[in-house]
């Protein structure tokens, strides 16, 4: 019995809550979210039971949002409506009142980094979870962004890379060994046949996922071709270690004969019309394309036989020293590349050394180029080339390989002595600019380079039209540029240019920016009135005027008369006596228009509105009383 009256007791008092405590609108649903987003991981993700796993999340700045006011992350279970969710899919609020899957915020809200760490991993951790963010008045549930988090018993086998796709003898390679650390906290350690003091590194993936990897630059030779290169990972789990399966890789290294060897049957001295067998091995990848035999001569080497064996009777003028040639499959030149000794822009003086690499089975030829405003010169026929730098060694640089079957080419890099910052200029005509006129914005750059065009990139437009000329200095200039429309909106618009130069190894950027300043008629003009609350007769009340324009505008102040709205005043606020009735409206103006606002009408605000509520209030608590009273009498009748 008391359990009954217990339970509706409970029911009225969610009621009244519900009543007081919760008015429209005060919770942000998915779909008011719009195009905020949070950043996490868009694939599923793994964690080992036992571990921790560390959540990389980044959202977008909310409207309202206030970073001296306290801000809440809170985690639950991926639903389509955050209406429907139940508490228990609740799993962790970080002002303390839910944590029911240990977790942590270790990332920082207030610069909206809301990297959360889950300790203690088990298979009920297993689960699709979103994010919402409770910041005072701005608040909103990311439920289009969610995280997929599988847990498992045993890791995924590392994964090794080389560099390169095809090696070849002589080549430098860095070998990889990589495993996922789903926890910074528990990084897994890595173990290979290659060499126990390898490079250790931590690298994050573009998902924000990190990446323990040992690496090793290695000098390739025939002995690497079939080498079988073998790797594991160990993660800490409570104490303990979980090993992960091993993952194998075989090199291929393409390389010249080796151990080529001649031998001859019978190896004894023979006789005068004995036949003799001479015998060619030799091991090469790709496989021997041609032997050759070779007799030594006064007039030099003669070639008496393309096959592995060589035979013949043994005669006086067959007497001599023979040898043999092994060859490989001959192929042009391919994946030319050519390397500078210096990155980025150099001073004079600056010693340079260039070297130029290439794929090739057979003996090439090397040459060195330089395209510059004197135009394409041949400097040199050598693998390396050295200078020091200076004004008239500036231009693109590129070297050719070459043998009988083809040649190829490397890809053109830039040398450039600019002593000055390498900034880009944006170039806005100058003037009075006014809402409606078209103008033509330019962001430019000039290098000695005619062929490395430097980066460029703005916020106007991604394919805007770009160009590069040569100017009167003898540089290369090299431009994007748009014609727009100007309107209000683009009234301090900041125009940011960033660039690349093309000697520029490391990728580093030089920005600049510009801000557009646009004059423009009022717009958007309102009045209103403060206090807004409940007023009467004879209170002092302020009109305000909202506007926005370029120059600042003049206000005027309208009232209604009798027959027609007259002047009673300028400036933003102004003080009038509050009379019921009485309507006012402001105008602002500058030299290019004008705008006036809607009238307001000053009037007493009815409390009829309030008592209505206040007495469905008190007639809905009554009829609760009077129904838990009725089922409490029938309940004793029936017992």
């Amino acid at each position: 019995m008391k359990k009954l009256c217990h339970l509706y007791n409970n029911i009225l008092i969610v009621g009244i809550l519900l009543i007081v405590f919760v008015p429209p609108g005060a919770v942000a649903h998915c779909r008011n979210v719009q195009d905020l987003h949070v950043y996490l991981p868009a694939e599923e993700v793994e964690a080992l039971v036992g571990s921790c796993f560390d959540i990389p999340c980044r959202y977008d700045p909310l409207p309202l949002f206030d970073s001296t006011k306290p801000i809440y992350g809170i985690w639950m279970k991926h639903v389509k409506d955050y209406l429907y969710l139940e508490d228990s899919q609740v799993y962790y609020n970080s002002s303390g009142t839910v944590n029911s899957h240990q977790m942590q915020l270790t990332g920082d809200l207030r610069r909206h980094n809301c990297t959360t760490r889950i300790s203690n991993l088990t298979p009920r951790h297993a689960d699709s979870y979103m994010l919402r963010i409770e910041n005072v008045d701005a608040r909103a549930t990311f439920c289009d962004d969610f995280l997929t988090l599988k847990v498992v018993d045993s890791p995924r086998p590392p994964i090794i890379v080389v560099s390169g796709q095809k090696l070849k003898e002589r080549q430098s390679v860095t070998v990889s060994c990589s495993a996922n650390t789903p926890c910074l906290q528990s990084p897994p350690e890595l173990t290979w046949n290659i060499s126990q003091h390898s490079t250790r590194i931590l690298q994050q993936k573009k998902d924000d996922i990190f990446m323990t990897t040992i690496q090793k630059t290695i000098t390739l030779t025939h002995h690497h071709d079939g080498y079988i290169i073998s790797c594991s990972a160990r993660y800490p789990v409570k104490g303990e270690f979980k090993q992960s399966p091993e993952s194998v890789k075989t090199l291929s290294v393409s390389y010249s004969p080796k151990g080529t060897d001649a031998s001859i049957d019978p190896a004894s001295v023979v006789s005068e019309g004995t036949w003799v067998t001479l015998m060619c091995t030799s091991k090469a990848n790709p496989p021997i394309r041609r032997f050759s035999w070779f007799k030594k001569s006064r007039k030099g080497p003669i070639k008496v036989s393309e096959n592995p064996t060589y035979s013949f009777t043994a005669t006086p003028t067959a007497e001599g020293n023979y040898f043999c040639e092994a060859t490989n499959a001959i192929e042009a030149p391919k994946n030319t590349k050519a390397y500078i000794n210096q990155a980025g822009l150099l001073t004079t003086g600056t010693w340079v050394e260039l070297t130029c690499e290439t794929e090739a089975t057979t003996q090439v030829n090397f040459t060195w180029f330089r395209n510059n405003k004197d135009g394409t010169t041949k400097l040199t026929t050598d693998q390396f080339h050295s200078f020091s730098a200076s004004p008239a060694n500036e231009g693109d640089y590129y070297c050719e390989a070459s043998n009988k079957r083809g040649s190829d080419t490397s890809r053109r890099f830039c040398i450039d002595t600019r002593d000055a910052p390498f900034i880009p200029s944006i170039n806005i005509p100058v003037g009075e600019w006014k809402e409606d006129q078209s103008v033509t914005i330019t962001c430019s750059v000039s290098t000695p380079c005619p062929q490395s065009q430097p980066g460029l990139t703005w916020n106007l437009k991604q394919d805007s039209l770009r160009q590069t000329e040569k100017n009167t200095e003898g540089r290369f200039t090299t431009k994007i540029q748009e014609t727009i429309t100007l309107s209000d909106k683009h009234d301090g618009y900041i125009i940011s240019c960033s660039t690349r130069h093309p000697a520029d190894l490391e990728d580093k950027t030089a920005e600049k920016d510009e801000t557009l300043r646009v004059l423009y008629a009022p717009k958007a003009t309102s009045a209103s009135i403060s206090p807004s609350s409940l007023l009467s007769e004879g209170n002092w009340v302020e009109l305000i005027c909202s506007t926005r324009a370029n120059p600042p505008p003049k206000i005027t102040w309208f009232k209604k008369g009798s027959k027609m709205f007259s002047k009673i005043s300028t400036g933003i606020i102004i003080k009038v006596k509050f009379t019921e009735g009485n309507e006012y409206y402001c105008e602002a103006e500058n030299e290019l228009g004008k705008q006036r606002s809607s009238p307001i009408t000053l009037r007493v605000k009815s409390t009829a509105g309030v008592l209505i509520y206040a007495l469905l209030g008190v007639l809905g608590l009554a009829a609760l009383g009077i129904m838990g009273f009725l089922l409490d009498k029938w309940y004793k009748q029936t017992s």
